[in-house]
């Protein structure tokens, strides 16, 4: 098992070489890295969604203890050097309860709002992406959606808390 801060965890120029970018739709910038580790609280962080576990790596080269899930195990296959679960991200919420979750550039196939459904007490959520796709993830009318961090990622993206409306 690797250690936390472990060097030899791959660099994003490995991935790049083992063809990781293709899946990697999310590339933080260093101060929204910074940012989520006094944000996180000690607080796992599960990143839904981890597709080629670009963002998930990051996170624990930084320290942050982080858990993987993406349904799509081909993708995660000899880019594990962290916990990663196979398996859906409502899932996911239900098994491990009372963690911060994170969905960075998820697709907009509904997943990420049926997610928040299934979340714990004691659970927190961050939707990571641009602000055009915000309504199509998680419509104002079913969540509320507090803007906690402006410059997430090199293409614009935001991070917003997201809670379901009572």
């Amino acid at each position: 098992m690797l250690k936390m801060c472990d060097p030899s965890l791959p660099s994003l120029e490995m991935l790049k070489r083992l063809g990781a970018p293709s899946f990697a739709h999310f590339r933080p910038k260093d101060k929204f890295v910074e940012w989520l580790k006094d944000y996180s609280q000690d607080q796992r962080v599960v990143e839904l969604g981890a597709g080629a576990l670009s963002f998930s790596a990051i996170l624990h080269k930084e320290g942050l203890p982080v858990i993987a899930v993406e349904p799509r195990a081909d993708l995660t296959q000899g880019l594990n050097p962290f916990h990663v679960m196979p398996m859906l991200a409502q899932q996911a919420v239900q098994v491990l309860p009372g963690e911060l979750y994170i969905a960075a550039r998820p697709d907009h196939s509904g997943w990420v709002s049926d997610t928040i459904y299934y979340m714990s007490e004691g659970s927190r959520f961050l939707y990571v992406g641009l602000e055009k796709n915000l309504e199509c993830d998680l419509p104002e009318d079913e969540f509320n959606r507090e803007l906690v961090y402006e410059e997430a990622g090199e293409e614009g993206e935001k991070a917003w808390k997201i809670n379901l409306k009572q």
